[in-house]
């Protein structure tokens, strides 16, 4: 039933009638309530709780990835890469593998599509997440992780995107 709904979302966002902000902000919002519940379902005596969380977040950021690869990125709205690199960096870092590699796989596929990141920025990540895109990214042709100047959406500021799409005032920018 979930491959079913998500396979009608996308197909209302490509035959134009939904647009895919509009289906992105409730993943983009659950995605970051997640990873900001993350703590607690590690401190809960719940193994129901702490079973779900990950696989639920997992399940997100494939979704997410999924939707990098049939839409792409936008240049304007939330489904950009100034709002979507720094959830998936967070994602990306999170204690569980799956989700971590969820995230490495999201990271890369934006990585293909709009280039890589500024090593101060690529820093902020713990070793083993750094480890696992630059393995994902080694095997795919092509993908360059890292940029000598900054990507011009990751120097934009929140206030302008924000301007475009008052609902990005949700999320972390990566200016």
């Amino acid at each position: 039933p979930q491959q079913v709904a998500a396979d009608a979302l996308c197909s209302c966002v490509l035959h134009g009638r939904v647009p895919l902000d509009d289906i992105a902000f409730p993943l983009l919002r659950r995605i970051d309530e997640r990873l900001l519940a993350e703590p607690a379902e590690k401190m809960s005596t719940d193994r129901n709780v702490k079973a779900l969380g990950p696989k639920q977040l997992t399940a997100n950021l494939r979704l997410l990835g999924r939707w990098l690869s049939a839409f792409g990125l936008q240049q304007s709205g939330l489904f950009r890469r100034a709002l979507l690199m720094p959830l998936l960096l967070r994602a990306a870092a999170s204690e569980h593998s799956k989700p971590r590699a969820a995230a490495s796989e999201a990271i890369v596929q934006l990585m293909a599509l709009s280039g890589g990141m500024e090593d101060r920025i690529w820093q902020l990540l713990p070793s083993k997440p750094r480890k696992a895109v630059q393995r994902l990214a080694s095997e795919q042709e092509g993908v360059n992780l890292f940029a000598a100047a900054p990507c011009e959406e990751d120097a934009m500021q929140k206030d302008v995107i924000v301007s475009e799409d008052s609902r990005a005032s949700h999320f972390l920018c990566m200016s």
